[in-house]
């Protein structure tokens, strides 16, 4: 269950990432926020 949840956390916040990346004008905080939670 752990390393399922720390894929899933890991696929999250990497889609975040790259979604973030490739739209800057986004809401940062909507973006920070799952990956702050992730960490």
């Amino acid at each position: 269950m752990k390393i399922t949840f720390w894929l899933l956390a890991f696929g999250l916040t990497v889609l975040l990432f790259q979604y973030s990346l490739f739209k800057e004008d986004g809401a940062p905080r909507q973006i920070s926020l799952p990956v702050a939670v992730a960490r």
